[in-house]
């Protein structure tokens, strides 16, 4: 059996969800999370991607977190554009 443990993150981001009126502005964000300044911009290392039952979905590397994490939300080509909804938690 391999066991393999998960390194403590720097920064977790979790999805949030629109708060006030049906008549308020919706968060301008990628699928909920709106806080990617959290994310250093020259920092690099490793991002995972949680869903709500805390499983582990994603697994990247980066030497630009950040920019690296916004391209996951908006390529076409990611590997994760099919489960994008699911995403609830970065670190």
């Amino acid at each position: 059996m391999i066991k393999i443990e998960i390194p403590n993150p720097d920064v977790v981001l979790t999805k949030q969800k629109q708060l006030g009126e049906k008549v308020e502005a919706v968060i301008s964000s990628k699928y909920g999370f709106t806080d990617y300044h959290r994310i250093p911009r020259d920092k690099g290392g490793i991002i995972l991607l949680f869903n709500a039952k805390d499983e582990l979905l994603f697994v990247g590397k980066a030497r630009k977190l950040r920019p690296r994490l916004k391209k996951h939300f908006e390529d076409t080509v990611s590997p994760i554009k099919m489960h994008r909804d699911e995403v609830f938690k970065i670190a």
